[in-house]
């Protein structure tokens, strides 16, 4: 009897029987090879168009190359869209498969790129782009929203969801529980590295190691303060351990205004990861740190603050940064049952309006919970109009539609004045707009004085050093 090689035989189709058919290829994003091309098919098919922005080299980016972009929900979604990935490889032979996005050569990713910078993309005045940056667009190139720097899943999908709903507003697919806007959403554009006033693009590995070397070689005056920021957006533990250091040496110990500003841009442009350079802040002698640290830590988001911010939420005795405190919880916290218990509880206290109304806010970010629902449902009915357009903001925060309604059904009769404003401007962030629309609202109704640029945008005409 003639006998096949065991390599043969696992080659053979299935009907040789069960348990040596070959392995399935291993699901992927199907990324289009062609730019021009894309757009054409997206127009003809009535499609949003995916583009996904990255660079080698920086742990951010590799997380969502190695990782997120092979998540078999992710790909799901993308499969709704059409995709196309844009990245530099100025030493790889451009005819040469590219193993990290299979499917594609090294030339196709990085013509990829050159359009898109080209056409989609902005720019720093030397020319940087930020990567890894996600943008959704239609057909025509219009942007639809788009998140820079780095996005979690929950996150991501919430956009693939929230841009195919913005071109086909009868689409079975649905935004999660579990999904929620990113922190860094941008409506209607992309993100603008020159309106920041500081070096946006994150570092790779080699360029962090060079810059840390060169600080702790005894860089002095501007120099120091340009090298120090260009570290924050980096996604390293090494650009954390470094940050927390610096945080705590002798430099920022005599310059609290210029620690302060660190605090902010940490707050504004650093990944999540960055809280642990933040957490000696929560116990800083100074009212006014203690408060720049609390919104970094609510901007930042990062789940794993939480249990820092609860412990220093109980010590903190003035008003002013408790009420901060709640924010943070809600960002941080978002899927944290007994954080969500103590903020139902503040925002059902009258005792102090405005630990109240940002306790309400905070509940932005719990809007898949049936209590919080119902707790930001009744507020819209409340005398006090502060506690009403606290509700609003917050409903309008979590872009969530079926909340929304309670929103316009509130509109629909209303006469001019205070409460039919703040239910336009919320109405606009839920129709699309960027929650730069509330921000004024927001800081009247939860007594700010410290602006949130992660969430709102920056402010124009400062810098941030």
């Amino acid at each position: 009897m003639d006998r096949f090689p065991l390599f043969t035989l696992l080659a053979l189709p299935t009907f040789f029987g069960p348990g040596i058919e070959a392995p399935l290829p291993a699901p992927k994003i199907e990324w289009q090879n062609d730019y021009a091309a894309a757009f054409q098919k997206a127009e003809a098919e009535n499609k949003v168009v995916f583009l996904a922005v990255n660079m080698e080299g920086e742990a951010a980016n590799d997380w969502l190359a190695e990782k997120l972009y092979r998540d078999k929900e992710i790909i799901q979604y993308s499969q709704h869209t059409i995709n196309l990935i844009a990245c530099t490889f100025p030493e790889e032979n451009p005819e040469q498969k590219c193993s990290r996005f299979p499917g594609l050569t090294f030339g196709e990713v990085h013509e990829v790129d050159i359009q898109a910078r080209k056409q989609v993309l902005k720019a720093s005045a030397d020319g940087q782009v930020i990567a890894p940056q996600h943008v959704f667009l239609d057909g025509q190139g219009k942007v639809l929203l788009s998140v820079p720097y780095l996005i979690g899943k929950d996150e991501l999908i919430w956009c693939f969801v929230t841009a195919i709903h913005q071109l086909d507003p009868d689409s079975a697919l649905k935004v999660p529980n579990s999904a929620r806007p990113p922190k860094r959403l941008i409506m209607g554009d992309v993100f603008d590295p020159g309106q920041w006033g500081v070096d946006t693009r994150p570092l790779s590995e080699e360029e962090l190691e060079a810059t840390i070397k060169q600080l702790k070689g005894g860089l002095k005056g501007q120099e120091r303060i340009d090298a120090f920021y260009r570290i924050l957006t980096t996604q390293s533990p090494k650009a954390v351990d470094f940050v927390t250091k610096e945080l705590k040496g002798r430099g920022f110990a005599r310059a609290q205004e210029r620690k302060m500003q660190a605090i902010d841009t940490i707050g504004k442009l650093s990944p999540p990861m960055f809280w642990e350079c933040l957490e000696g802040g929560l116990m800083d002698g100074v009212t006014e740190v203690r408060n720049h640290t609390v919104v970094a830590l609510e901007q930042l988001g990062s789940p794993d603050s939480v249990k820092a911010l609860r412990k220093f939420f109980k010590k903190e005795k003035d008003p002013s940064v408790k009420k901060n405190f709640l924010r943070a919880l809600g960002s941080a916290g978002s899927q944290d049952k007994s954080t969500r218990s103590l903020l139902l509880k503040a925002a059902s206290s009258d005792k102090d309006p405005t630990l109240r109304n940002n306790a309400v806010l905070a509940l932005a970010h719990h809007s898949g919970d049936a209590k919080v629902r119902a707790h930001l449902q009744a507020c819209l009915e409340a005398e006090d109009l502060s506690l009403r357009q606290a509700a609003a903001c917050a409903i309008a925060w979590s872009r969530d539609e079926d909340l929304a309604a309670g929103l316009r059904k509130a509109a629909e009769n209303q006469e001019d004045g205070p409460w039919a404003e703040s239910l336009q401007s919320c109405l606009e962030v839920l129709d699309g707009g960027n929650l730069a629309k509330i921000q004024s609202l927001v800081t009247d109704c939860c007594r700010d004085s410290i602006p949130r640029e992660r969430f709102f945008g920056p402010v124009l005409g400062t810098v941030s050093r």
